[in-house]
């Protein structure tokens, strides 16, 4: 049983209930008088920094290699441009690969005849982290893998017009040459002497 002491709104209770002791405060509650002050919980600390959060982004992923094909498609460029993502995301599925690693550009093709309906020629390129992720991504585009994807996005089915081929992705180097920039400023000095010289010859010979 607990034993209260003082007779006053704001007493304290000293003892334990069922195991429990309590000494002026109950859940973070501490009775002083007649009113009750509750204390204000502190926030969460990370990092050593009180009240902040710190992330750390994860580094953007190196491509070194590229799959393209081209395949046709039933659509006028606009129901194309409409159908954009979703059909990304069909072919994305198909590689196995992210979204974000597949880039397309279409061309209407008109029909030469009436019977004949307006399609796209869509260039397709999916880049890779490496010769091997190439590979499995050129296997895996196969028609019927990419078909059961547009399928599955309630999209018509496609046409491959030129197979799935690998390519190295190459980025231009435009850094200078070690001591090219040194050589020019050499080359430009010894010029620079030379006119002197014949500038200093023709002035002697003018006061001879």
């Amino acid at each position: 049983g607990a034993t209260t002491t003082g007779s006053a709104p704001g007493a304290t209770t000293t003892g334990s209930v069922s195991g429990a002791t309590t000494a002026g405060s109950v859940s973070g509650t501490t009775a002083a008088g007649s009113g009750a002050t509750t204390a204000a919980a502190s926030p969460p600390t990370t990092s050593g920094q009180p009240g902040s959060v710190v992330t750390t982004p994860p580094p953007a992923p190196v491509y070194t290699h590229e799959v393209s094909m081209k395949v046709n498609l039933a659509y006028t460029l606009a129901e194309f441009t409409a159908n954009r993502d979703r059909i990304i995301a069909a072919f994305a599925s198909a590689a196995n690969v992210l979204a974000s690693q597949v880039t397309m550009t279409a061309t209407e093709i008109p029909g030469r005849r009436r019977i004949l309906a307006t399609s796209v020629d869509v260039d397709v390129k999916v880049k890779t982290a490496s010769q091997a992720a190439a590979t499995t991504v050129t296997s895996a585009l196969t028609a019927d893998n990419i078909n059961a994807a547009l399928t599955t996005q309630s999209l018509t089915a496609a046409t491959i017009v030129d197979a799935p081929t690998v390519s190295e992705i190459t980025v231009e180097d435009t850094t200078t040459p070690t001591g090219a920039g040194s050589a020019l400023t050499s080359s430009a000095s010894v010029s620079l002497l030379a006119c002197l010289l014949v500038t200093a010859r023709a002035m002697v010979s003018g006061l001879q």
